[in-house]
């Protein structure tokens, strides 16, 4: 199981680079990459540098009806990581960005839930 705000990057086919941070309690299958926060370096941390790190990692893609990028690549991109106030400083600036996007993700989705309802009861 991957816990909530875990960092998945596709690591094959179609969606190959994609990431995304989950806001459920979820699992995957081999083509998908979780990566676990830290108290050093949390969600709101890693997601970015995911997807700044993303063009190095698809410079290893391989495969050639369906590319892929190797979950060993994935653990060996390396970062210039800053020091910790840095980072304290950085999470208090994103921080409320990212509490208002899970908000909304999730009022998304009891509002498709509602409409979804309503249209059943409108086609009667």
């Amino acid at each position: 199981m991957l816990p909530i705000h875990t960092v998945v990057l596709a690591i094959t086919g179609a969606t190959l680079g994609q990431e995304s941070i989950t806001l459920i309690e979820c699992c995957a299958n081999q083509s998908v990459v979780g990566i676990l926060e830290t108290p050093t370096f949390p969600y709101q941390f890693i997601h970015p540098l995911i997807k700044v790190s993303m063009k190095e990692l698809l410079r290893n893609q391989g495969g050639g009806a369906q590319p892929h990028i190797n979950k060993d690549d994935v653990g060996n991109v390396s970062f210039n990581l800053p020091d910790k106030e840095t980072i304290e400083n950085y999470l208090n600036s994103v921080n409320p960005l990212f509490i208002a996007i899970e908000r909304n993700c999730h009022e998304i989705d009891g509002l498709i839930e509602l409409e979804s309802v309503l249209v059943a009861k409108l086609s009667r």
